[in-house]
C-alpha cells in the first residue's frame, strides 16, 4: 500500500509540474502506447478537468468573449490559472473561487472584470454556510425606538454588491437567451441564498448604502443618518421609499435571525 501511495503521488507531481522525468521510469511499459504518451494522457486530462471546472461556473463570461472578444483569450487566462494554481483535490468544488483574482490581474477588460465578479459572487454565496432568515414576527412588539435601535445582521449566505456596468441585466439576459449588450452604468445589487436558492436583488443606490451601513454593524438609526448626511437627495428618497425597502428585506430573507435589539 505504502508503495502504491507513494507512486500515486509521484504520478500527481508528475502531472502537476509538467516534469515526467519524476514518474516515467515507474510507469508501466504498454506495447500499444509509449510511457511519454501515457504520462500525456494523464495530464490533459487532468488540465481538461480543471478548464471544464472553471468554465462551467463562468458561463456568461465565456459568452460575452465569444461574442465581443476571443474565447482563445479566455481559455488562455483559464490555463494559466491552472498552472499557477494546480489542485490536488478530487473535489473541484471550490477550485473556481481562486479564478477572479486571478482573472483581473490578467485581463484589461473593465466589463469582463464586472462580470466575472458577479459570476463569482453568485459562487461564492451559493457555498457559503447556510443561516435562518429573521422572521417578521420577531420584531411585531418592538416600539420605533428600539427598532431603531436594532443592529441587524446580513445573512451569512449573501454578498453586497457595486458594480460600473449593466452585468445584472446582461446576465439575466444571457440565461434567458435574450442577449444584451455591454453598457456602462451603476448597477446595485444584493445577492442571497434563500430557501436554496441564490437570488440575486437589483436594488437602488440609497438603498444599498442603508445596506452596507447596515453590514458594517450600525445600527439601524445609525446607518439611516450616516446615509442621509452623504447626501441632501437622500433624506427625500428615504422617506418615500424606506417602508417598502424594509417590508422586503424581511420578506425576500436579507437578514439573519441573530439581531441586537
Amino acid at each position: 500500500m505504502n508503495d502504491f501511495k507513494h507512486n500515486l503521488l509521484s504520478l500527481s507531481d508528475a502531472v502537476i509540474s509538467g516534469d515526467g522525468r519524476l514518474v516515467i521510469d515507474g510507469l508501466k511499459q504498454n506495447s500499444r502506447i509509449s510511457k511519454a504518451k501515457q504520462l500525456s494522457v494523464y495530464t490533459e486530462g487532468y488540465i481538461e478537468r480543471l478548464l471544464k471546472a472553471v468554465e462551467s461556473d463562468f458561463p456568461t463570461l465565456i459568452y460575452y468573449f465569444e461574442k465581443y472578444k476571443n474565447r482563445k483569450e479566455l481559455q488562455n487566462i483559464i490555463l494559466s490559472f491552472i498552472k499557477e494554481n494546480p489542485s490536488r483535490s478530487y473535489n473541484l468544488d471550490k477550485y473556481p473561487l481562486g479564478f477572479y483574482n486571478f482573472f483581473i490581474k490578467n485581463c484589461n477588460d473593465e466589463f469582463a472584470k464586472d462580470l466575472a465578479l458577479l459570476e463569482h459572487n453568485i459562487i461564492e454565496v451559493f457555498q457559503a454556510p447556510d443561516s435562518d432568515s429573521l422572521l417578521p414576527q420577531k420584531l411585531a412588539n418592538l416600539s420605533e425606538e428600539q427598532l431603531a435601535n436594532t443592529k441587524f445582521k446580513l445573512r451569512t449566505a449573501s454578498c453586497l454588491r457595486e458594480f460600473d456596468y449593466n452585468v445584472e441585466k446582461f446576465l439575466s439576459d444571457f440565461r434567458a437567451e435574450i442577449f444584451s449588450d455591454p453598457i456602462k452604468v451603476k448597477t446595485c445589487l444584493f445577492i442571497c441564498r434563500h430557501n436554496n436558492e441564490v437570488i440575486r436583488h437589483l436594488i437602488n443606490s440609497i438603498e444599498y448604502l442603508i445596506l452596507k451601513e447596515i453590514g458594517q454593524g450600525n445600527s439601524f438609526s445609525e446607518s439611516l443618518n450616516k446615509v442621509i448626511e452623504l447626501s441632501p437627495l437622500a433624506e427625500n428618497i428615504v422617506a418615500q421609499n424606506l417602508q417598502s425597502w424594509f417590508s422586503k428585506w424581511l420578506i425576500e430573507g436579507f437578514f439573519d435571525t441573530q439581531v441586537i435589539l
